[in-house]
């Protein structure tokens, strides 16, 4: 299987590590073009292949079609895994034929953010989702959460014990096309 091929490896070393000595609550904080979306979603498409249920949760319906979903979309049709995974676009969903799966949700309205039974929940751009979000979307979670974000001063993901792991660019620069790295 070549999901985790063009793996960011600064992410992979730092989150293997964790992963390994039991932790189950990740914060990926870095800036645009860290890989930090991409890395995310090629461990999580692994759980999936592996039969697990995933819930992507975005704030906007453009954020989750056009970021998350999108670069799911191009992550199993670039793999092995392409012709074990259908990909619908309504709902949005990728479903293996192992019976994994992986929804994408968004959650512009507050009240709207109910905890869906999965083994995994990603918040992707957590800092614009808040603590209450958080833990309605969580209470359903079986195995683990990850939520990815932008560098701010403070985020909820620090007073709920997630795991911080910091990223740049320059960490995901063999990645990037020179345009981006101008950018």
């Amino acid at each position: 299987m070549d999901l985790l091929t063009n793996i960011q490896e600064h992410l992979a070393k730092e989150f293997a590590t964790r992963y390994d000595a039991g932790v189950r609550k990740f914060d990926f904080l870095g800036g645009r073009r860290s890989g930090k979306t991409y890395f995310i979603l090629q461990f999580l498409l692994t759980r999936v292949y592996l039969g697990e249920a995933v819930s992507v949760a975005t704030m906007t319906d453009t954020q989750g079609r056009l970021g998350a979903y999108q670069d799911a979309k191009d992550i199993v049709n670039g793999s092995s895994i392409a012709p074990f995974c259908d990909i619908l676009t309504s709902p949005q969903e990728i479903r293996s034929k192992t019976g994994g799966r992986m929804f994408f949700k968004s959650y512009q309205q507050s009240e709207t953010a109910k905890g869906i039974a999965c083994d995994w929940l990603y918040i992707n751009e957590a800092n614009n989702f808040t603590e209450q979000q958080y833990i309605d979307l969580s209470a359903s979670v079986r195995k683990g959460t990850i939520a990815d974000r932008n560098p701010n001063p403070e985020c909820w993901t620090e007073r709920n014990g997630f795991s911080l792991i910091h990223s740049t660019w320059q960490d995901n620069k063999e990645h990037l096309a020179p345009a981006q790295i101008a950018e």
